[in-house]
């Protein structure tokens, strides 16, 4: 990437495409990524933003907050397939796991009375 003067308190905006494991651009979105910007030597560090268009790929949005060098750092966080596991573990199987924290709903009739963790996974 070429050097370019970007003053304090500007977005710098990336584009991020992803790709399958064979090597094609993904057309379709739903990962949940993750961007940062910071300096080691100056121990500054700020999250940035991230707006999925649902083609596989990304918009990364972070600030510049001070003066020098910074790295920015993109990664996944969950793909699209891990966390439709992780929704049909907690509503469809029925998990205790802690990771997968439940509430159920006490109905009665067609009005709803309240919410309240389940107690295994407490």
């Amino acid at each position: 990437m070429s050097a370019k003067n970007i003053r304090i308190g500007e977005e710098v905006l990336f584009r991020i495409v992803l790709y399958t494991h064979g090597g094609q651009p993904k057309t379709t979105g739903g990962d949940l990524l993750k961007v940062v910007i910071f300096n080691v030597d100056k121990g500054a560090y700020s999250p940035g933003r991230v707006l999925d268009f649902r083609n596989g790929t990304y918009l990364a949005i972070v600030d510049a907050l001070w003066e020098g060098d910074a790295t920015v750092q993109a990664y996944i966080s969950y793909t699209t397939q891990a966390i439709t596991a992780m929704y049909r573990m907690r509503n469809e199987v029925g998990s205790t796991d802690k990771r997968f924290p439940q509430t159920s709903v006490h109905q009665n009739e067609k009005k709803i009375r309240g919410r309240q963790s389940c107690s295994m996974c407490a």
